[in-house]
This record gives C-alpha cells, sequence and structure tokens, in this order.
C-alpha cells in the first residue's frame, strides 16, 4: 500500500507556517491544544469548565488566569437540566455581565424541544453535524465524554481513538477541544479509562472534591495538573471555592493553596450512582468509578427506577 507521507527533514520542519496565536487563557490554554479536566462525580467539573468558558468568551478574569481577548465558545452539554443551566447561567451573568453572544450551549433540551436524538459522537453523521454547527467558534467544550460517547468502552484503546479523531477534525475546523472526564474510584488522581487517554490530550487537569457544597451551584475542589506537554506557565495547583447565595445568586470565586479534602466519600454511594446513572455511564462504568461490585450497583439502580415510578 502506497503512504502519501514521508520522514522529513530539519529544514522542511523549519519551513512549516506555525500559528502564534496568542493563549486563550492564562498563558496554559493554547489554540489547538486539547485539554482534558477528570474529577469524580460531584467535584464541580462542570461548574469549573462553564465558568472558563465564560471568562474565554467574555475576556475576563477567573481564578488565577485571565483572557486576552474574547473568543468564542461553544458547550456541547449531555447531562444537564435546564433547569440548572439557567441558574448557573444567571449567577454568571451577574459577575461577567450583560450576554455579548461569544457562549453558545446545545444542551439536551434542545433535542428534547425539537423530538429529536441526542447526538451520539460515535456516529460520524452525528459527529460531522456537531463540528459544523460549532464552526466559527474558537474553544468546543465536550461535557462530557461518556454522555457524548454512550456505551462505548473507555477501557479500550479503540475508544480513545475515536475521540483523537473527533479532536484532529475539530482542529481542522479551527476548534479547541476542552473534554471534561471522570476519575475511577481506584485512582481519584488519573482520568478513568485505558492510559491511551494521556496520549489524547496534551493538557490534563485533575479536580479533587475538598468539601460537599451540596446545592449544585457552589463547589470546593482542588485542581492539579497532571500532564502540560509544552511546559506552559500558569498552572501551578490550586485550591478553587465557588459559594453562591441561594437567594440572589450572586456568586464569588477564590483560589489558593491545595486543602486537604474533608470528605471521605464523595456525597453518598447512592447520590454518585443516581449522578452517573443520569450522565448515561454503563453499569461497567459505574463499577469502575465508585468501586462497587455489579450486583452492589444493579441493586441500587432497581431502587432509583422505583423512586422514579
Amino acid at each position: 500500500m502506497k503512504l502519501d507521507i514521508s520522514f522529513e527533514s530539519i529544514s522542511t520542519i523549519l519551513n512549516h507556517a506555525v500559528i502564534t496565536d496568542p493563549p486563550l487563557l492564562g498563558g496554559w490554554l493554547e489554540a489547538g491544544a486539547p485539554v482534558l479536566f477528570a474529577g469524580e462525580p460531584g467535584a464541580g467539573k462542570s461548574l469549573f469548565v462553564l465558568w472558563l468558558s465564560l471568562a474565554i468568551a467574555y475576556g475576563g478574569e477567573f481564578l488565577n488566569w485571565s483572557a486576552p481577548h474574547p473568543k468564542k465558545v461553544c458547550i456541547l452539554d449531555g447531562e444537564m437540566r435546564l433547569k440548572t443551566m439557567q441558574k448557573r447561567l444567571i449567577s454568571a451573568q451577574q459577575y461577567f455581565g450583560l450576554d455579548n453572544g461569544n457562549l453558545q450551549i446545545l444542551g439536551r433540551h434542545v433535542f428534547r424541544h425539537a423530538r429529536q436524538p441526542f447526538p451520539d459522537l460515535r456516529c460520524s453523521e452525528d459527529r460531522n453535524k456537531i463540528i459544523q454547527l460549532a464552526k466559527g467558534a474558537d474553544v468546543l467544550v465536550l461535557d462530557n465524554i461518556n454522555a457524548l460517547w454512550p456505551a462505548g468502552d473507555e477501557n479500550s484503546p479503540q475508544f480513545w481513538r475515536e475521540i483523537e479523531a473527533f479532536i484532529f477534525e475539530a482542529q481542522d475546523a479551527g476548534l479547541t477541544t476542552v473534554a471534561l472526564h471522570h476519575t475511577p474510584k481506584s485512582n481519584r488522581k488519573s482520568p478513568a479509562g485505558s492510559s491511551r487517554n494521556l496520549r489524547v490530550f496534551e493538557i490534563i487537569g485533575i479536580i479533587s472534591k475538598v468539601s460537599s457544597m451540596g446545592d449544585g451551584q457552589s463547589a470546593h475542589f482542588n485542581l492539579e495538573f497532571i500532564k502540560n506537554r509544552d511546559l506552559c506557565g500558569g498552572m501551578s495547583p490550586i485550591s478553587a471555592k465557588l459559594t453562591t447565595d441561594p437567594e440572589t445568586l450572586l456568586a464569588k470565586w477564590s483560589a489558593g493553596p491545595l486543602k486537604e479534602s474533608s470528605v471521605e466519600d464523595p456525597n453518598t454511594i447512592d447520590e454518585q450512582i443516581k449522578e452517573l446513572h443520569q450522565q448515561g455511564y454503563s453499569v461497567q462504568q459505574i463499577m469502575d468509578a465508585t468501586g462497587k461490585g455489579r450486583t452492589f450497583v444493579y441493586d441500587r439502580l432497581k431502587n432509583l427506577r422505583r423512586e422514579i415510578a
């Protein structure tokens, strides 16, 4: 089979045009560099990435970072309820100001109202559709991998090859990908699944819950970067805390040195299983994330279905 590629000389490599766009945020989030944030259920991943996206969209400040220029951001959200999304956006808008149109969100409620199935990014047609919808934006946020690649085997290298192929397609469309994933109960310091995920993303951050806030609008977690391919600045580990007034929805973020976790078992195990089930996780994925056996998980899911009924 003939290949249309070959090894390159030093001169050829040096002659390639290199895009030197300014960082999107804080000197570490650069255009074209795929990023993965992973953490335990309920740690605050979606809250964190929503505010990170807003800072990029408004050209504002967030925690210890600032965005030099406003950029367009698209979030493909596979799990958040519309009511929760509205509360978080009201809070964020009070912080950043009036909507400037740079942040666009495509959630499940849009497809439900249109009576269309939610995209399955294992399907090439759905992948192409999402990239076309996001074309013209600078950043595409995927919240989260298991909801958007449902029933995929995250422990299989092929699963991550498919995600890598999507990231390449997004890069060709001018999109920088930021994805969310979970960490397994057995190792909260690494993303769940095949070690190939470490090769797919240039930057990987781990989000670990410090304390339970409980209301869905607040969070307290540590953020540590375990991979930074280009050794960018602004990536020191931090402890971040968001408090939101339940009445006014006024929000306040603070950042400081890492904190010891006061949470032995995040939320309750039943709440973890419920949250993962609502996000579209398979029984095996719930087992991996919680460290519980198949019979235990099945029993909890049966009880959950009775509650819903």
